[in-house]
């Protein structure tokens, strides 16, 4: 019988996050293939990587931490770059981890026909800038909405995506 897999779309480099990191490390002991396709925001990593038998795919577009601007100008290109690579691969779900992966992997879901998950890691959206936190809202409902599962890390945030 053929493994089930799960592809992960993460927001950043992935090093030993802690959450993404045990659920991979679960899902392969339940007999499950995991792939996580990472944002290399720095450039530096290599192509493709195992950690402990996790399988990550590097995707390469340099942007800068905690700024709005560079993430906004940037996305586009990652989000293409996902694309490319995901357009031969084979998977059972699809795992979004935080909102920035979350437009790529709706629009991946709905072209190949498979449920995607929404990781809600962090509430990003309490931003000082009143008219783009409310607009990133309405859009990451928007997205979330037609996710087949929502985790998020607490009930009160839970509340949110109700």
């Amino acid at each position: 019988m053929k493994k089930k897999s799960v592809l992960m779309l993460y927001r950043k480099e992935f090093d030993v996050d802690p959450v993404p990191y045990r659920q991979s490390k679960t899902l392969l002991e339940r007999g499950f293939n995991v792939k996580i396709i990472a944002w290399d925001r720095t450039g530096l990593r290599t192509d493709r990587e195992d950690m402990d038998g996790i399988e990550i795919h590097n995707v390469k577009v340099r942007c800068p931490y905690g700024k709005i601007l560079p993430l906004l100008l940037k996305l586009p290109f990652y989000y293409w770059k996902v694309l490319l690579k995901l357009r031969d691969e084979n998977f059972d779900i699809l795992h979004c981890h935080d909102i920035h992966t979350l437009p790529v992997g709706f629009f991946i879901s709905k072209l190949r026909g498979k449920p995607f998950l929404y990781d809600v890691h962090d509430f990003y959206l309490d931003v000082k800038w009143k008219f783009f936190g409310s607009l990133m809202q309405k859009l990451e409902k928007l997205f979330a909405s037609n996710a087949s599962y929502i985790l998020v890390p607490s009930p009160p945030l839970g509340d949110h995506y109700k």
